[in-house]
């Protein structure tokens, strides 16, 4: 298995690779392994733009941009970059045995594909959706943006990992209207609230609509 990726389908053997397509669909197995498949690029795109954001943490021209932006917000350098690059390599664990798993439930389905590699361009580390207003706002919808894919509830859990960090609450990311209504201190504790999941769900569906709508 390639560890990073923008994968593609290397088809060296188209027809038996077709043959053991049209195999599993008289089988009633080719939706379950057409999934995986999808469900692998995807993962795959996400972890080569993780490994490209991991190689600007040691470039100077993005370190430099990267503490322009410190400064501009009055954000300590070290600390900000130290979090940042600390939640890349969390996250690339996590994408690493998402592929593994994939490729292990693959193997059973006896899918032999190899898989083209195409990295990524590496990416500014200073975030994309920058506002005014709110920092918080911008950076909790970058952590929800990229994770889409994932359910709520993990999102949720990330939302935690990358901004509860040293076991500080989450209070700062969190909509407000949620820790004074319901007293909640992180984004789990919100899902599990009954009144307040809700409110996760259409927050996290308003972002996936958004993204739908900018790529048509």
């Amino acid at each position: 298995m390639q560890n990073s990726s923008d994968d593609l389908l290397d088809v060296t053997n188209e027809i038996g690779l077709s043959g053991k397509f049209l195999k599993l669909a008289r089988n009633g197995q080719l939706a379950a392994v057409s999934s995986l498949i999808q469900n692998r690029v995807t993962i795959a795109k996400d972890l080569a733009a993780v490994e490209e954001k991991l190689k600007a943490c040691n470039d100077p021209a993005m370190l430099a941009e990267f503490e322009k932006w410190c400064r501009k917000g009055k954000r300590d350098f070290e600390a900000t970059l130290c979090k940042l690059a600390g939640g890349l390599e969390h996250r690339k664990c996590r994408l690493l045995g998402e592929l593994r798993q994939i490729d292990q439930r693959l193997d059973q389905e006896e899918v032999d594909v190899e898989w083209a590699v195409n990295p990524a361009p590496m990416t500014s580390l200073v975030p994309r959706l920058e506002r005014k207003g709110d920092t918080f706002v911008a950076e909790r919808n970058e952590i929800i943006d990229e994770n889409l894919r994932l359910s709520s509830k993990e999102i949720c859990k990330l939302l935690d990992l990358e901004f509860g960090w040293e076991g500080r609450e989450c209070g700062e990311h969190l909509p407000k209207t949620w820790v004074r209504s319901y007293r909640v201190d992180s984004f789990i504790a919100a899902y599990q609230h009954p009144k307040c999941r809700n409110l996760v769900h259409r927050l996290i569906s308003g972002r996936r609509g958004l993204s739908n709508y900018q790529k048509t």
